[in-house]
């Protein structure tokens, strides 16, 4: 008897981080375009039922576009139980959790969870399977500036530390910068299609990628036991339009190689699969 053979419109099989990761994507995609699901994992309380509410003006400065989807991956050789703390500074407040624990605050988040080898994370609270632990949050104007390298509510991308790409060649060249930051093929991928939809109503893209040191005195990331490799990419990009490319020139050179230095990967340690490894990612127009 021939063997069956696939049909070309079947999915290959995914293992089951890939899996997770792909269904948390769906879900992330459907919020950001005006679902509300039950498990959405909003800080910010709900309209009640009945009469809506007058909408309020904005606040002075107001709420700046917020930090998008930084997610916690945590890759262990074996299973482990570990906790995870995310606590933010004055001018961020927590908008968005998936899996929401009980205990967090607009401030900060703990997650307890267990790690598998395949990448994928159990949360020990809710007993929900996820690829990574997700956490937005609004970024408050009208703040006084901090001391700090890297502020939220002040922060820019120009010509003395940024690059400017043009839009339509802005995957390739995330694809190229995020394999030299160390991230895998799904973050990779989950990271570009993401923002692809943010980028395309401008002509170019001026993108940076902040210091880890910088970014951990915004927003403080403790994993216990502590991971072997902490990366965490923060990425703030903003649109330029054609007419203001000409001061821009000659930027070409920050490439893979130059953001790694800048960011602070471990280029030795990052892809080894006998350590317990943390990886980060998120990003935010300014």
């Amino acid at each position: 008897m021939p063997k069956a053979t696939r049909s070309s419109t079947e999915k290959p099989k995914l293992n089951k981080a890939a899996r997770l990761a792909e269904e948390q994507d769906e879900k992330e995609r459907a919020r950001t375009e005006g679902s509300r699901e039950d498990e959405s994992g909003s800080i910010s309380k709900r309209p009640s039922k009945g009469k809506p509410k007058a909408k309020r003006p904005p606040k002075p400065g107001g709420v700046k576009k917020p930090f998008r989807k930084p997610v916690v991956y945590l890759f262990s050789p074996e299973s482990i139980a570990a906790c995870v703390e995310v606590a933010l500074g004055p001018v961020w407040s927590l908008s968005h959790l998936y899996p929401r624990p009980a205990s967090a605050s607009t401030q900060s988040v703990k997650w307890k969870v267990k790690t598998h080898p395949d990448g994928s994370l159990t949360d020990l609270e809710s007993g929900v399977d996820v690829a990574y632990l997700f956490w937005e949050a609004d970024v408050h104007e009208g703040r006084p500036p901090t001391t700090d390298a890297y502020d939220p509510a002040n922060c820019v991308c120009d010509a003395t530390n940024s690059v400017l790409v043009q839009t339509a060649g802005i995957a390739s060249y995330l694809n190229k910068v995020l394999t030299s930051l160390g991230l895998h093929t799904e973050a990779k991928t989950s990271f570009i299609t993401y923002w692809i939809p943010h980028f395309a109503e401008y002509d170019n893209i001026a993108l940076r990628f902040v210091p880890q040191s910088d970014y951990e005195k915004a927003a403080a990331l403790t994993v216990e036991p502590a991971p072997d490799v902490v990366t965490r990419v923060c990425m703030l990009f903003t649109g330029v339009s054609n007419e203001d490319v000409a001061r821009w020139s000659g930027l070409e050179t920050r490439d893979g190689d130059y953001w790694r230095d800048i960011v602070g990967v471990d280029a030795q340690r990052v892809h080894d699969t006998s350590l317990f490894r943390a990886l980060e990612w998120g990003a935010m127009e300014v």
